[in-house]
């Protein structure tokens, strides 16, 4: 989880009312299961690809609330 955390916040930092993030509400809520991301509804496509790439490289499952949606990690082969 701290993998992803680290990650996420590297390529799109947590910046209160910033014009340039896509987070709705900082900082990002983290827990040790979870991680909630609140996105700007006008976020750019790139973000949702990116968390999901994210998401699949640290095996964790992303859940959207909004529509109950669950995304199990990819599977990636190694080598």
């Amino acid at each position: 989880m701290v993998g992803f955390y680290r990650a996420i916040t590297a390529a799109y930092p947590e910046q209160p009312g910033g014009a340039d993030t896509p987070w709705a509400t900082t900082p990002l809520h983290t827990a040790g299961d979870h991680v909630e991301l609140k996105l700007h509804p006008t976020c750019a496509d790139q973000v949702l690809l990116d968390i999901e790439r994210l998401a699949g490289e640290h095996r964790l499952m992303l859940f959207d609330v909004q529509d109950g949606s669950v995304y199990p990690p990819s599977h990636h082969t190694d080598g």
